[in-house]
């Protein structure tokens, strides 16, 4: 279920109605349920962020915002072994540095 707004709702309903459904509403915002296996990639991570930016602060989508600011490309990046123990909830190792390019 993703959170959306009305209008956008009914548009994904009426584009691709086999990939969305109709959830529950409330005054503010209407819920959509995805079929992930047939949804377009791209456009539920659109989705995800439209929500995300419906209840998220200030403060917050500034920050991401500015992090996504292409004059300050930023990313993480991990050896092999990093891999494993960030999905085995390990702590930060070494081979984890922040790049600045």
């Amino acid at each position: 279920m993703i959170k959306a707004h009305h209008d956008e709702r009914d548009a994904l309903l009426a584009t691709a109605p086999t990939v969305y459904e109709a959830g529950w509403t409330t005054n503010s915002s209407a819920w959509v349920r995805v079929r992930l296996e047939l949804a377009d990639a791209h456009e539920v991570l659109e989705l995800l962020e439209e929500a995300w930016r419906m209840t998220a602060t200030k403060r917050a989508t500034k920050t991401f915002d500015d992090a996504r600011d292409p004059s300050r490309v930023t990313r993480w990046e991990l050896s092999p072994s990093d891999h494993e123990s960030a999905w085995r909830g390990g702590e930060r190792s070494p081979g984890l540095s922040l790049l600045t390019l």
